[in-house]
Parts: C-alpha cells; structure tokens; sequence
C-alpha cells in the first residue's frame, strides 16, 4: 500500500466517523439533559482527531488507537441506526445491525490498517534527513 493512498484514506474517513461517533452522543442524550451530552460528543471527537494526526503522521502506536476508534465508530453506527431498536427492547435486531456495521464499515477499515502495519513500526516512518535528527 501507497504512503500516499494510506494517508489519502485517512483523512476521507474523518466525517463518515464523526457522524458514526454521533451515535454514542445520542446514547447519552436519551440518559441525561444538559451540557454533557455534548461534551461527550466534543471528547469523542478529539479522540478522532487526535488518533488521526497520529496515523497520519505514522506514529508507532497508532494502530492500537485506530482499532479502539473502529470499535467506538462501529458501536455508534449501530445507535445512530438502531437506538429505537435498543429502547424498544429488540435486541435481535440490534444485534444484525451490529453484524451489518462491522462488515460495512469495519472489515473495509481494519484491512488497509492491517496492511498498512508495517509502516508503524519503530523507524519504519518517513526518513529523516540528518539536519532534522
């Protein structure tokens, strides 16, 4: 895989995740009034952008942050879609929906970050030149 495409890739997910973290925000409106529902919302999305930088930027370890936002991303689908579902009780189709978001977002996501690995190992980043080091 391209450096370029890689990075490519990262940044044309961003607003597809921040609408898929929304889903959490809703989560926690349903439960509590106020400001922290947004905060909440505001949190998440530094958590994105934060992990996007360091993907970006090839940081090593950077991919264990990547699967935790592919999980909260993926579980945030499944609310933004299926929070009536979850207050109704149906669980089952909660549960395709869960199976519908992992293969529609996740699988396509986790497999250029797993071919992608080895750009992240410690010195395999973008070469310094020897005024930088």
């Amino acid at each position: 895989m391209l450096l370029k495409d890689f990075r490519a890739l990262i940044v044309l997910r961003i607003p597809i995740s921040a609408v898929a973290l929304a889903g959490l925000e809703f989560l926690v409106h349903d439960y509590n009034t106020g400001e922290f529902p947004a905060l909440v919302y505001l949190g998440l999305l530094a958590y994105l952008g934060v992990v996007s930088v360091q993907l970006f930027r090839l940081r090593p370890g950077a991919l264990a942050y990547a699967w935790v936002l592919l999980l909260l991303e993926a579980a945030g689908a499944v609310l933004w879609v299926g929070l009536r579902d979850l207050m109704l009780g149906h669980l089952r189709e909660l549960a395709i929906l869960g199976c519908i978001s992992v293969v529609v977002w996740g699988l396509p996501n986790a497999l250029p970050f797993y071919m992608a690995r080895s750009l992240f190992a410690e010195g395999a980043g973008p070469k310094k030149s020897a005024r930088e080091k």
